[in-house]
Order: C-alpha cells, then structure tokens, then sequence
C-alpha cells in the first residue's frame, strides 16, 4: 500500500506547528527569507512551502538552479 504524499505547501499555523514555533516566530523566519511563503491567488491565505521547512530544518539540501 502507497504512503499518503506529502502536502507541497501548508497554511501558516501547520507550518508553525512543524517548526515548534509560534506563528510570530514563523512570520520572523519568512520575512527574513528562511521560509519560503507566498500569497494565494485572490485570498489572503498564506501558504508556506514543505520544501523550506524541510531545507530549514537541515533535512535536505536546497535545490539550485533550474530544470535543465
């Protein structure tokens, strides 16, 4: 049986729940440029990449460059 796929992007408060950080804390690491976020088209939802919580934490090495 198929492992369920990891979600590619998560709202603010799951971001800050995996990082053990208050929601405060993650706008700090977003503003800085730590975590990757951007702004859903037409909301103001704010989605958080899994990628750079992933790169943030040490647990995989950030991707550079483009496709080729």
């Amino acid at each position: 049986m198929s492992q369920p796929m990891e979600p590619l992007a998560v709202k603010r408060p799951e971001a800050a729940r995996l990082l053990s950080v208050s929601v405060e804390t993650l706008d700090s690491l977003i503003r800085s440029g730590s975590i990757r976020a951007r702004q859903q088209r037409g909301s103001r939802t704010i989605l958080i990449s899994v990628q750079s919580i992933h790169e943030y934490l040490g647990d995989v090495k950030p991707q550079r460059g483009g496709r080729r």
